[in-house]
């Protein structure tokens, strides 16, 4: 499980999910992190909105972090 501070900075809807982006800058386990992507429902998060996430990794790629949501809120 991995504990985040930060921004979503976007939203890409498709059919009845949304896959949100979200700014961060940090490293885990010493590879680089430049952005979150967590999929999650229509309009789950607002955009430029401040979050607390818990996430459990499914892969770090190219500085990439994609999650599986497991808690939020909304700062």
């Amino acid at each position: 499980m991995v504990i985040l501070v930060t921004r979503c900075v976007s939203e890409c809807k498709l059919q009845s999910l949304s896959l949100f982006e979200f700014h961060f800058k940090g490293y885990l386990k010493g590879e680089k992190v430049d952005r979150v992507l967590l999929e999650g429902k229509l309009n789950q998060f607002e955009v430029k909105q401040d979050y607390l996430i818990a996430l459990s990794v499914l892969e770090l790629e190219k500085g990439t972090l994609r999650g599986s949501l497991l808690k939020y809120k909304k700062l």
